[in-house]
């Protein structure tokens, strides 16, 4: 994929999260770049990217469902990789 499609593809991923998920984004965000350097494994990471996820969405008042969490971990996941984290 071209650099240009796929940077301008990255930022349209982060704004469509920042609209659906709201300030439970930049906490998933924050999760997921806290958990890349630790030394549990993708799975166990992804769980506790989850868990702080679901939480917070308590502490905040909302009901996402988990397929939604799950969408949001992984953009992150997909913004980390291409370097592209930015508000």
């Amino acid at each position: 994929m071209n650099a240009s499609i796929k940077s301008l593809a990255l930022q349209s991923l982060n704004v469509a999260l920042r609209l659906l998920l709201g300030a439970l984004w930049t906490v998933v965000k924050t999760a997921v770049q806290v958990m890349e350097v630790s030394e549990m494994s993708g799975a166990e990471k992804r769980e506790r990217v989850f868990a702080i996820a679901q939480q917070e969405a308590i502490n905040l008042g909302k009901n996402f469902s988990s397929s939604l969490i799950n969408l949001g971990i992984e953009a992150a996941v997909q913004l980390l990789k291409g370097g592209k984290s930015n508000d």
